[in-house]
């Protein structure tokens, strides 16, 4: 996975995201780069569906497809994923207590150093 076919590959493996991600395109009349996408589509979606604990086959899928990321070595794939999602995440303690419940070793990892970073732990 690179950062190039990064939105492919979402889209690949949860399909279910392809309408909302076809609607954001009109807005935008061309590609805007990853961490729009993901801040303005993924994260809205997967904060709800966490906090409503609805879509949570699609939220689990959601949170494997971060753990690839997570993995990837492609640095502006985990760029997107550090601080673009994770940031995100943790800027509500009640969802990031949730998320954490789907996070893969690396995401959980990366999401802690973040928090760190960020004096939030």
């Amino acid at each position: 996975m690179t950062s190039d076919t990064l939105v492919d590959n979402l889209l690949d493996n949860i399909p279910e995201l392809k309408s909302m991600y076809n609607k954001e395109m009109e807005w935008w009349n061309e590609f805007p780069g990853n961490h729009i996408v993901f801040g303005d589509l993924i994260i809205p979606f997967l904060i709800d569906s966490i906090d409503s604990e609805i879509n949570i086959n699609i939220v689990k899928r959601i949170f494997r497809f971060f753990e690839r990321m997570a993995t990837s070595q492609d640095k502006d794939v985990k760029n997107v994923l550090v601080v673009t999602i994770l940031e995100s995440l943790g800027d509500s303690k009640e969802i990031l207590k949730k998320a954490k419940n789907y996070m893969g070793t690396e995401t959980l990892r990366l999401s802690n150093s973040v928090e760190d970073w960020l004096g939030r732990n």
